[in-house]
């Protein structure tokens, strides 16, 4: 069954894709990165996020510049489900 895998290049999401793990395995463009189902995730992370103390955290171009009004941290950072 295909998954949303977060593929990974030095903590940084680099691509994000929909296939089975087996297709990744066998690939030789993703065999070798790093990778993690997020799949299940709500919100789900997107290219250029970085994993860092087991979350994902959105990039500074993600998160609005100036806001009038609180905005609910925790869309800005993801726990990476075991």
């Amino acid at each position: 069954m295909s998954k949303v895998w977060a593929l990974l290049v030095d903590n940084v999401i680099g691509n994000i894709i929909l296939a089975e793990e087996d297709f990744i395995e066998s690939h030789p463009d993703f065999s070798g990165l790093d990778r993690i189902d997020i799949t299940d995730y709500n919100p789900q992370p997107g290219i250029m996020w970085v994993l860092e103390d087991n979350k994902f955290k959105a990039p500074e171009s993600v998160k609005p510049a100036k806001v009038e009004h609180r905005v609910e941290e925790s869309n800005y950072e993801i726990e990476v489900k075991p």
